[in-house]
C-alpha cells in the first residue's frame, strides 16, 4: 500500500470528531491515557460542568491499574498541563516545576534540561559537565478505603514520550486536526488510537 493511500485510510478513519487513545509502552509497562469531552473552559460554567471523562490504564508484571470514566481532569487542567509540555519541550521553562489538579490521582513533575557541573554532589563527565535532557514525572496515588493512600507510582517520561503526549494534548483540546501530520504519524505508528 502505497503512503498517500495509507495517510487516506488515517484520515477517513479520525474524520469527524473522533476520540484518540494515547498508548504508550515506558519499561515495559504499557500506559494509556483517553481524554473524552474536553471543552473550553468558561469562568462562569458550572465547576462540575469542566470536567472531562477519562481512561488511565497502567498494565505490566508487577502493576495491573485502570480507571476507567473516571472525572480525573477538568478541562481548564488538560488545557495547563498541554501548555506546560509545551514550554518544557520549548525549553521555556527556567526552572523544575510540580503541579497537582482538583482530584488528586496524579501529580506532575516537570525537570528542565541542565548541565551538571555546576550541581554539587554530582558525579561529572566529560570536559567538566554532563548533560540531562528534559523529563517528566507522573505520580499515580492509590486510593485505599475512599481515602488518598500513601502508596503511589511513578512514571518518568522522556523528551519522545512527553513529545508524544504533547501532541496528543494539543489534538484531545482541538488546537490541531486529527488530519494533522503529527497526529497522523502517531497514528501510523500506534501510539495514538483512533476509538
Amino acid at each position: 500500500m502505497s503512503v498517500a493511500t495509507e495517510n487516506e485510510e488515517i484520515r477517513n478513519m479520525t474524520s469527524g470528531k473522533t476520540n484518540l487513545c494515547l498508548c504508550l509502552n515506558i519499561f515495559d509497562i504499557d500506559f494509556r491515557l483517553k481524554i473524552e469531552d474536553w471543552q473550553e473552559s468558561q469562568p462562569e460554567e458550572d465547576f462540575n460542568a469542566r470536567w472531562t471523562y477519562d481512561v488511565l490504564a497502567l498494565k505490566g508484571k508487577y502493576i495491573d491499574y485502570s480507571l476507567i470514566g473516571a472525572e480525573l481532569l477538568m478541562s481548564d487542567e488538560v488545557s495547563y498541563l498541554r501548555d506546560m509540555l509545551g514550554a518544557l519541550l520549548e525549553g521555556k521553562l527556567k526552572k523544575d516545576c510540580s503541579f497537582r489538579f482538583a482530584e488528586p490521582d496524579i501529580s506532575f513533575k516537570l525537570s528542565t534540561a541542565k548541565r551538571l557541573y555546576d550541581q554539587p554532589g554530582r558525579v561529572v563527565y566529560r570536559n567538566g559537565y554532563m548533560d540531562v535532557d528534559i523529563y517528566m514525572e507522573m505520580v499515580v496515588h492509590f486510593w485505599c478505603e475512599g481515602g488518598l493512600g500513601a502508596n503511589t507510582f511513578s512514571m518518568t517520561f522522556n523528551r519522545g514520550e512527553i513529545m508524544a503526549m504533547y501532541i496528543y494534548l494539543l489534538a484531545v483540546t482541538e488546537t490541531i486536526g486529527s488530519d494533522d501530520q503529527r497526529v497522523l504519524h502517531y497514528l501510523k505508528q500506534g501510539v495514538f488510537l483512533a476509538e
